[in-house]
């Protein structure tokens, strides 16, 4: 799980999971793949078109304090 940064003076940090589909029983979307193996990411074939992909972040059920938190994911593209 990755931790969310909480902004301002809040100490909260907010662990969540990415996930391919909705929901705690999405497939968990990870860093697991290599140059030649799909992993937990997502695979496909291109067509030279945009592709969109949703992915889902889920969160275990705690008491978080109120405010705006954030945080960085970087997607890397192998093809």
């Amino acid at each position: 799980m990755l931790p969310v940064t909480p902004a301002g003076g809040n100490t909260d940090r907010i662990p969540y999971q990415l996930r391919s589909g909705s929901g705690a029983n999405g497939a968990v979307w990870g860093n697991t793949a290599t140059a030649t193996q799909t992993g937990n990411g997502v695979g496909g074939t291109g067509s030279g078109l945009q592709q969109n992909y949703n992915i889902y972040a889920t969160v275990p059920s705690a008491d978080y304090h109120y405010g705006d938190y954030q945080d960085t994911v970087t997607v890397q593209v192998n093809y």
